[in-house]
């Protein structure tokens, strides 16, 4: 059991903090015995004082057989002089000292076995302390390699992390690639050794590289410089690496490449803790290997959707445009005059192009804010000015004939800080879903600012049939339609595009309803509000306030 010695050299420091610490109580027990031996005491007293103290000891104090043989060899002689100052009033000399040497004689075997199942349990304690130690650095070595998968030096950042837990001097990672039957070093950190650290995007074959096949073969190596092995001790030598650990990158049996970790100096060498770790490592960055591989086609296939996307879609506007254009030359009889019938087919015609066209428009903004390059362009806009450019547009979305659409918009003029662009596709989606969705009555757009003018709220109501409180927290996410929707068309992008603008804006953007009463929809903006002079006119409507 004794036969680690690292181990066994820290149960004894563990052991003399612990002797240290209980030696205050021997030494009283032991004052105590040479006080009652000094008196006029019976020898059976001090006999019986000896016992005590050598059992004791062996139970209170760690220090093996040979601190318990020196107590019992102390206890003995000083025993045998107190026989021979004083005489035992009933029992005879030799059963005293045959008890006081048996006595020691059991403590030096409790002794021993103490120490056996004290050394055990300090064995199982450190065991799982290590274990405990080892998984919370997996963890967090875990984290640290899953927080960087979206790095472009993902691959040196996980042999950077490598390094730092095993305390290495240098770590490598090469990939296997199983259709070449090829390796590439594709992550390096430290000062790696030079026939390494040149073979970095260098493709190899199996044979050209002894180490990756002895890995490879292994599947799980230790190699030191002073290994029995004259190739082996030469390698590490040119490296001047004294101590390398090695493993398989594996995934469903399936190797997909190497990790390899080295350490320098005299001194350095990797305990069996470092061992246990770099194998846990080993198979996190195997699983990293696939999730870094899986990133990637991921990209690839988001850019490929994004660029087929954005060519079809401006392929699409171009003929789309050339329909509503002569759809309105003919509507406006320019090659000659219609019959109502057929104006009432063109009108159809047109806005069923329009709809097609709003729908490769928000297939197109979509994919921009998915892609990010939607970006937010701020200026100081004359808040007034806007909302009117908007009402003359707003006139053109379609509606259901009775449906006014009314504005009520702030008396006086404002510089508002914001992107006028993404701010108009946001009040102009909001008029459009409340028009679509309102067959009578009307719709209001409601424009001010909170009370402490520092926010800018836009507020768009509706006298439709409302939305079932079931699906409201579901409206603004993408291709979201209620089931009673559905058959007004859309593929429910709009207020998706509302909701992303808003919060590029730094705002938000809210909504409540109730069936067969309408619904309210809310934006709140930063406003940034400039100071401005007032003219004339607005001066003579504050006063008429």
């Amino acid at each position: 059991m004794f036969d680690d010695p690292t181990l066994f050299a820290a149960y004894r420091r563990e052991t003399e903090h612990l002797n240290a610490e209980r030696l205050p109580l021997v030494v009283v027990l032991c004052l105590g015995l040479i006080g009652v031996s000094g008196s006029e005491a019976p020898a059976e007293l001090t006999a019986l004082g000896g016992i005590c103290l050598v059992t004791g000891t062996s139970l209170l104090m760690a220090w093996g057989v040979r601190g318990q043989l020196a107590v019992v060899t102390a206890s003995l002689a000083a025993f045998i002089t107190v026989l021979a100052l004083t005489r035992p009033t009933q029992v005879p000399e030799p059963h005293l000292l045959f008890a006081v040497t048996a006595a020691g004689a059991i403590s030096l075997f409790g002794a021993y076995y103490l120490d056996l199942h004290r050394f055990a349990i300090f064995c199982e304690a450190t065991r799982r302390e290590e274990e405990t130690a080892v998984s919370q650095s997996l963890v967090a070595i875990a984290k640290e390699i899953n927080d960087s998968l979206d790095a472009d030096d993902v691959l040196d950042r996980i042999a950077g992390v490598t390094r730092s837990a095993l305390h290495a001097s240098w770590s490598v990672i090469v990939l296997r690639d199983p259709l070449r039957e090829s390796f590439l070093i594709v992550g390096c950190a430290g000062r790696t050794p030079e026939a390494i650290g040149s073979l970095r995007g260098v493709e190899f074959a199996c044979g050209a590289f002894p180490l990756v096949d002895r890995v490879l073969a292994e599947r799980d190596l230790t190699l030191l410089d002073d290994s029995a092995d004259p190739a082996i001790a030469e390698l590490m030598q040119r490296w001047e690496t004294r101590s390398l650990l090695g493993a398989t990158l594996q995934r469903r049996d399936a190797v997909v490449g190497i990790l390899l970790a080295g350490t320098r100096g005299r001194e350095a060498r990797f305990s069996e803790r470092g061992r246990e770790l770099f194998r846990g490592i080993a198979q996190h960055v195997a699983i990293a290997l696939n999730n870094v591989r899986l990133v990637g086609d991921l990209r690839r296939a988001n850019e490929l959707k994004s660029d087929f996307l954005s060519t079809m879609s401006h392929e699409l506007r171009t003929p789309l445009n050339v329909i509503i254009g002569y759809t309105d030359l003919l509507r406006d009889e320019a090659f000659g005059s219609l019959v109502p019938e057929q104006q009432d087919v063109l009108g159809r015609v047109r806005t069923n192009a329009h709809s097609l066209l709003e729908l490769i428009n928000a297939t197109l903004e979509v994919n921009r804010i998915e892609a990010g390059r939607s970006s937010v362009q701020l200026r100081e806009i004359d808040l007034r000015q806007l909302m009117s450019e908007l009402q003359l547009e707003a006139k053109q979305l379609p509606r259901q004939s009775g449906v006014a659409l009314r504005w009520e918009l702030p008396r006086t003029s404002d510089l508002v800080r914001t992107d006028p662009m993404k701010l108009k596709i946001v009040v102009r989606n909001l008029i459009g879903n409340a028009l679509k969705f309102t067959r009578r009555g009307a719709v209001v757009v409601q424009v001010g600012f909170d009370q402490r003018g520092k926010l800018l709220d836009i507020a768009v109501r509706d006298t439709g049939a409302g939305i079932d409180p079931e699906h409201l927290p579901q409206i603004f996410d993408m291709f979201h339609q209620a089931p009673s929707d559905a058959c007004l068309g859309g593929v429910g992008l709009g207020l998706y595009i509302v909701k992303r603008f808003v919060e590029l804006l730094g705002g938000r953007v809210s909504a409540t309803s109730s069936l067969g009463e309408g619904s309210v929809f809310r934006v709140s903006l930063p406003a940034g509000i400039v100071a401005q002079p007032l003219s004339l006119e607005e001066h003579r409507l504050r006063r008429s306030a």
